[in-house]
């Protein structure tokens, strides 16, 4: 191979490089509103298909200022107006964006997007910054009860007036509504959640959430029926 053969392959490869690293949008640059308008798309699709609007609804409740509004949405678009429209999210800024990819664990969406945008390549070491550790638990227990949790609890805070709740994350609703989930009562609703193991039955999950660190703690208790 002659040395102008060689020189031309690798003026090849460093073009090829440079354009790989074109492809990815570094941390320093903002997307353009066309390109945010598609990522945000693009999320929307992904949960509206997963069925994760009353987990997100849940997620977001303490960053949207109206709750009426929050709640109201009918699918994961019109509920990121929400955030759009206050300027928590927006071309300049996509932080609560990871968070909330990250702390959903929504991987599927980050491997189909991880090579247009720098952060989603590095999501697992980003540390979340939009919610608090109170809110995390909630969704984490939210994503573990279990129907015989449910309606024990329906049971439990509403007889004989009972909402049977579609799911987990309209108990988690209403629930905060009512204060039942306030962060300060959160010792009464545990110890709550501790009694259910001996009405629901065997393999119930018992969310604890620790007083003082606030970290949640999930304990699978094997129980026998009553």
């Amino acid at each position: 191979m002659s040395s102008e053969e060689a020189g031309s392959e690798d003026d090849d490869d460093e073009e090829d490089e440079a354009s790989s690293s074109r492809s990815i949008r570094q941390p320093d640059q903002d997307l353009s509103k066309d390109e945010f308008r598609q990522l945000v798309m693009d999320l929307a699709t992904w949960c509206d298909g997963r069925g994760l609007l009353g987990m997100l609804k849940v997620l977001f409740r303490d960053i949207v200022d109206v709750n009426q509004d929050l709640q109201r949405a009918l699918n994961v678009t019109e509920l990121l107006t929400h955030l759009v429209g206050p300027g928590i999210l927006n071309e300049k800024n996509l932080t609560i964006l990871y968070d909330t990819v990250k702390v959903t664990k929504q991987s599927g969406f980050t491997s189909t997007i991880k090579e247009k945008l720098y952060h989603f390549q590095n999501i697992d070491k980003l540390q979340v910054t939009s919610f608090t550790k109170h809110r995390i638990n909630i969704l984490n227990f939210g994503k573990e009860l279990t129907d015989a949790n449910i309606e024990f609890l329906d049971g439990r805070y509403n007889f004989p007036e009972l909402k049977k709740y579609k799911d987990s994350w309209s108990l988690i609703a209403d629930f905060e509504i009512k204060g039942i989930l306030k962060e300060e009562n959160i010792a009464s609703f545990r110890d709550v959640l501790r009694q259910s193991g001996k009405t629901v039955g065997k393999n119930v999950a018992e969310k604890c959430f620790i007083d003082g660190m606030l970290e949640f703690n999930l304990k699978m208790l094997s129980l026998q029926k009553n």
